[in-house]
């Protein structure tokens, strides 16, 4: 398993137009077509998407965020730079949280400025940006990743949220 092979997974999971093929997935992600197929078939093996209906398997998916991912994919800081707000730096966890430390995806066309955690994968920043639901989940599970016990289950309830509503 890659930390790319959850990017794939969860804009299938959020894909807005219906049916989707693996080139608009690879596009809209900034990534090859032969590592969409790829991450597939590892999603496949874990039982996290079925190639049978296209789907992914939503239960399985939930379960690995909340208790494997945070182990097989744990956080790493870098410096101050500018990025993305992710984590208790952006909403919906911003207004709930009352920490004074910023947190960002380094991105050089990001408009905030903070302490750099780097994303699972380096196509999170541009995938992010342009999907606001993909967007939404992937600072939740890195708020889950980085978060002490009461911003993990802050995002714990909105990843829930998320995945519930589709």
């Amino acid at each position: 398993m890659k930390p790319m092979d959850i990017l794939v997974l969860l804009k299938i999971f959020f894909w807005p137009y219906g049916r989707w093929t693996i080139r608009e997935i690879a596009s809209s992600i900034c990534i090859g077509k032969t590592s969409v197929d790829r991450a597939l078939k590892r999603m496949a093996n874990v039982r996290l998407y079925d190639p049978a209906s296209r789907k992914v398997l939503k239960k399985n998916l939930e379960e690995f965020i909340l208790h494997g991912l945070p182990y097989v994919f744990p956080v790493q800081y870098g410096k101050q730079c500018s990025g993305i707000a992710t984590v208790w730096s952006a909403s919906p966890l911003k207004e709930k949280m009352t920490t004074g430390e910023k947190v960002v995806w380094p991105f050089a066309k990001g408009n905030a400025r903070g302490k750099a955690l780097l994303p699972l994968c380096p196509a999170v920043p541009k995938a992010a940006l342009a999907d606001n639901k993909l967007y939404e989940m992937l600072y939740l599970i890195d708020a889950y990743r980085a978060g002490k016990t009461r911003e993990r289950e802050l995002a714990r309830e909105e990843i829930k949220k998320l995945l519930g509503n589709k």
